[in-house]
């Protein structure tokens, strides 16, 4: 249906990475969660893709996957409780791995009181080919939250960070280039996903550059040292 506003769809996105993997916290804004579909695509949800930092067009790297080869979507179902925490490989989610056989772990939950959706990830360096992440490493992202109504059910919109990337054909010079970096690793977290609460990982942080090359601008994400 036709975006009325803020309230009806709008994201914030938080990306950060650590010895562990790289961490992508998403608070979605959304006056209806919708996920009737069977696909992780197709309604309420993320799909968050990696390239390599050239970001070739699938004509020039030879094919969409060779563009695009890391791909993961995740979302939360219909028939959810709202407030509670959903974890991959639970029976109300659905987590895939379209493009790319790394592990990732996510925990997801919906709060329709406040009418947010709030996603954390956790992706391990092989979730994007890597055999560990470090300074100065760099790849194209791209991040898709995709909205649906009650009424317009399945992808009828999206927001998101380079999210061109993902919609159209995944593409990856639609992806945003990443670089990172950090002058020292934070200490250990105090909770991880096994501890059955959203672990907080925005306020728990190392920085990232992110460059968009046209025009060029950067935006560092400085760590907070709270919650």
């Amino acid at each position: 249906g036709a975006w009325s506003g803020p309230e009806d769809h709008s994201t914030a996105i938080a990306v950060a990475w650590d010895q562990n993997g790289l961490y992508l916290g998403i608070v979605v804004t959304d006056d209806e969660h919708e996920h009737a579909s069977n696909s992780a695509w197709n309604g309420d949800g993320v799909q968050m893709g990696l390239t390599p930092p050239e970001r070739l067009s699938p004509e020039e790297a030879g094919g969409s996957v060779a563009s695009v080869p890391y791909l993961y979507n995740y979302s939360i179902k219909d028939g959810y409780e709202s407030g509670k925490v959903y974890k991959k490989g639970d029976p109300a989610v659905i987590a895939d791995k379209e493009r790319g056989a790394g592990n990732y772990d996510v925990a997801m939950v919906r709060d329709d009181a406040k009418k947010t959706t709030t996603y954390e990830a956790l992706f391990t360096p092989d979730s994007f080919g890597f055999a560990q992440f470090e300074v100065g490493q760099q790849f194209g992202f791209g991040v898709c939250v995709n909205d649906g109504d009650k009424d317009t059910p399945g992808q009828k919109g999206w927001s998101g960070w380079g999210p061109h990337m993902i919609v159209f054909g995944k593409t990856a010079p639609d992806a945003a280039l990443v670089t990172l970096t950090a002058a020292e690793v934070l200490a250990s977290f105090e909770t991880d996903f096994s501890d059955g609460e959203i672990p907080g990982i925005i306020g728990r942080m190392l920085m990232l550059i992110i460059l968009d090359n046209d025009p060029e601008i950067e935006t560092i994400l400085v760590p907070s040292h709270g919650g």
